[in-house]
């Protein structure tokens, strides 16, 4: 569904290791280990406010959304910006006729507070958990138990109708967002992704970790 590695016009807004386990030759009746699932890659960027180059990112890559060709600068794939349009602030679906918004959950402990879980040391359980099962939003319900309850907030900024321009919303470190993109042209296409800003200086520059959530 990513428009990386097309060239397209300027923006136009409104318009890994393996698990190895052996079963010894004196317990052959021992079922063997079940290999873990291979970690899902997160995503991570810092984009640049007064950077024309660094300033938007491609949420399916991880590679800056601009670059130069036949001298002058053109759109590769910007589906997040930070600060171009709006002063400190992310912007979601700026290129062509994508339209995208951002929901704020706010920090690990309050998005933990509301549903009830318990964060380990450090936090980002919270933000790991948040998956599809079947059609289903889930989060997580209890660690200990890997357990998960249906992430009521999250499913309902998910199933709400596309804005009709992008949507900006204000950079905060430790804060978790939802992000949804959609084309206004294209039905077909949709972007759905967490994202956590772990670092920010305003007018500046923003630190960005992201990961899909694919039904």
């Amino acid at each position: 569904m990513s428009r990386t590695g097309r060239s397209l016009a300027l923006l136009a807004l409104p318009a890994l290791a393996f698990a190895v386990w052996a079963v010894p030759l004196s317990a052959p009746s021992r079922a063997a280990a079940t290999p873990q699932a291979e970690p899902r890659l997160t995503l991570q960027a810092t984009l640049y406010q007064n950077d024309f180059l660094r300033r938007t990112v491609s949420l399916a890559t991880g590679e800056y959304g601009l670059g130069i060709q036949d001298r002058k600068v053109v759109n590769v794939d910007s589906e997040l910006d930070f600060g171009n349009y709006y002063p400190n602030m992310l912007l979601a679906g700026v290129q062509g006729s994508q339209v995208g918004r951002l929901y704020d959950l706010g920090t690990s402990d309050e998005l933990a507070q509301r549903y009830g879980y318990q964060e380990t040391g450090g936090g980002g359980q919270g933000f790991a958990s948040i998956h599809f099962e079947g059609s289903q939003l889930v989060i997580l319900a209890d660690y200990a138990t890997q357990t998960f309850q249906p992430f009521t907030e999250g499913a309902r900024f998910y199933h709400s109708l596309p804005p009709s321009t992008s949507q900006p919303i204000g950079a905060q470190v430790g804060h978790i967002y939802l992000v949804l993109i959609h084309d206004l042209n294209d039905p077909t296409f949709e972007r759905f992704a967490k994202l956590i800003v772990t670092a920010h200086t305003d007018d500046e520059q923003v630190t960005v970790a992201w990961e899909e959530i694919l039904p």
